[in-house]
C-alpha cells in the first residue's frame, strides 16, 4: 500500500458479525462518508457484485 493510496479503517466487529455482501456494503458506504462523498443506490449496487453463479461480475440488484 503506498502512502497516496485510499483506505478506510474497519471495526474488528463487523467483520465478524456481517456477512461479506453486508461487510462490502458497509465498506462502500464508510469509504465515501470518509471522502466526503454522496453514494446514490445505484452506485452502492454497481459496488456489489456477484461474486458466482450465472450473474458473476454483473451489479447486484
Amino acid at each position: 500500500m503506498t502512502r497516496a493510496e485510499a483506505f478506510v479503517w474497519l471495526p474488528v466487529a463487523a467483520a465478524e458479525d456481517l456477512t461479506p455482501r453486508q461487510l462490502r456494503a458497509f465498506a462502500l458506504i464508510a469509504f465515501a462518508q470518509a471522502r466526503g462523498i454522496g453514494l446514490t443506490e445505484a452506485e452502492l449496487a454497481a459496488g456489489l457484485r456477484h461474486h458466482s453463479g450465472k450473474q458473476a461480475g454483473q451489479a447486484c440488484r
